[in-house]
């Protein structure tokens, strides 16, 4: 009767260790990893040095409210102090929730940095971080405003910073955003979106790498051939997003995120 009893609790042990859920197969961390990764937006600025919009964490906010609200246990990972190193100036109101108290204000956003400083620093990021996920957006700032071509050396650096990260950490899912408009026209945007769409994230993929886009540009244009921002969505006027135009950032990277949990 005993050996019968632990023949049918392995069997079932067996049977069940067979069963885990997509998620459990891909990632092997509890809760999930997220590595926000990027300028100044992703560290979340608004019209600093006034600080009159005020600042809610910039699309992390949102999405951390998102992840939780749908049931995915998740952290935020990274080490930049901004913007309460007082770099940029620090935001005078109180945001509400504050990730500080909730141990989730960890990210990579790096105000006015560019692709060169993100290809230099992702590999200590990723070793010290060992994140699931990566939501890398970088570029806007080797683009002058108004500009019709990119720098050859942004698009060598980009595809650098995604083969630093599949190389280090190949089951990390990357999800590298087509970066948000300025205000003014600037056909330089397009040029590295189309650039991310058609050549980098294909490149990546042929290779069996996990690396993927979302498509912020569209959150904040009408028109898709249009190169210049809705002024309603931005905070300075210029190229940080408001409140909204970060609240559509945090949807579009929390579908991605959706996508790579469920496939």
């Amino acid at each position: 009767m005993t050996t019968r009893f632990l023949s049918v609790v392995c069997a079932l042990a067996v049977l069940l260790a067979g069963c885990s859920t997509s998620r459990d197969s891909k990632f092997a961390s509890q809760p999930l990893r997220i590595l926000p990764v990027g300028d100044s937006i992703t560290a979340g600025y608004t019209d600093n040095p006034s600080w009159r919009v005020p600042f809610e964490f910039g699309y992390r906010g949102p999405l951390l409210q998102l992840l939780r609200s749908n049931g995915i246990p998740v952290q935020f990972v990274g080490h930049c102090e901004e913007p309460w190193n007082g770099l940029w100036k620090v935001p005078t109101n109180q945001p509400s929730p504050d990730l500080r108290a909730l141990d989730q204000d960890h990210h990579e956003g790096h105000g006015a940095k560019a692709t060169a400083f993100v290809a230099a620093h992702i590999g200590e990021w990723i070793q010290t971080n060992q994140p699931d996920v990566v939501l890398l957006m970088i570029g806007i700032n080797d683009i002058a405003a108004g500009s019709t071509n990119v720098p050859a050396n942004a698009l060598t650096n980009l595809r650098a910073i995604v083969q630093t990260i599949v190389k280090l950490r190949p089951a990390t899912h990357v999800i590298v955003a087509q970066t948000i408009p300025y205000t003014r026209p600037t056909p330089a945007i397009l040029e590295l979106n189309r650039f991310i769409r058609e050549t980098l994230v294909p490149e990546f993929v042929a290779r069996g790498a996990h690396v993927n886009t979302v498509n912020q540009f569209a959150n904040f244009v009408s028109d898709p051939n249009r190169s210049a921002g809705d002024q309603s969505l931005y905070a300075n006027g210029y190229n940080h997003p408001n409140g909204e135009g970060y609240r559509r950032m945090a949807q579009t990277w929390f579908k991605e995120i959706q996508k790579i949990l469920n496939d």
